[in-house]
């Protein structure tokens, strides 16, 4: 939370952007909550391409991780 709360005090380039951590293995991981948390961070200028997959795949631990890099993404092979 309080790196929510730095990230809305302090805001950053949409490439510096580091969002809050989500790891499916720790009991009490929200999902909907995580993604309101990063649509705030983001805010109405959702990053596009390199940095969108950057800025998500910092933030995703455990399974979650191994489930982003299994979802195709225009533009790869």
């Amino acid at each position: 939370m309080l790196r929510l709360i730095e990230t809305i005090k302090h805001p950053t380039s949409r490439s510096d952007i580091k969002l809050p951590e989500f790891d499916t293995e720790k009991p009490d991981t929200d999902a909907c909550a995580w993604c309101n948390t990063v649509n705030l961070c983001f805010g109405e200028n959702l990053p596009q391409g390199g940095p969108l997959i950057i800025a998500v795949s910092s933030a995703l631990k455990g399974i979650a991780s191994q489930c982003l890099s299994q979802v195709s993404f225009p533009g790869m092979q």
